[in-house]
């Protein structure tokens, strides 16, 4: 019965897992998923003394965009366009200061995040001055995720 009772919990651990990934191309908002990486990067931010980055509805838009490209292969893996998603931001929240991460792969937002915090440009941009932040995750068909996390410092 106590084995049931494990293999049990365990299948609901798992339907609960599965319920916090992302699905292919959402374009709709923020996922869970997306938050749990922005808390894991935010925490970090908290034990060196830094505030939180704030997720910013239109700031995500562009960075899901950004994912969403590359992961249906309309755009390459990579910082091309960096320039008119700069524009776009610059546009909605004035001058100021923007910096990219992406990543492909997959993993758990821990791992996603130690990835970039083991890059010097990429942990240079989770510990800079940014305020804001977009930060979007999608899962191409293919079972490949692919990451943007777009910052932003006003002027």
């Amino acid at each position: 019965m106590r084995d049931l009772i494990r293999i049990g919990g365990l299948f609901i651990f798992i339907l609960f897992l599965n319920s916090c990934q992302k699905e292919e191309y959402n374009t709709d908002s923020q996922t869970d998923y997306d938050k749990e990486i922005l808390d894991v990067i935010n925490f970090h931010r908290d034990t060196i003394g830094l505030p939180p980055l704030v997720h910013d509805e239109s700031i995500w838009q562009i960075a899901n965009t950004h994912s969403e490209n590359m992961a249906n292969g309309n755009a390459a893996f990579g910082h091309d366009g960096i320039t008119e998603r700069s524009d776009q931001i610059i546009a909605v929240h004035g001058s100021g200061i923007v910096a990219e991460n992406i990543s492909s792969g997959k993993g758990t937002a821990e791992e996603i995040v130690n990835s970039w915090l083991a890059s010097i440009g990429h942990k240079k941009n989770i510990e800079g001055k940014f305020t804001l932040t977009g930060l979007s995750a999608i899962k191409s068909a293919d079972g490949k995720w692919y990451y943007t996390q777009i910052f932003y410092y006003p002027n």
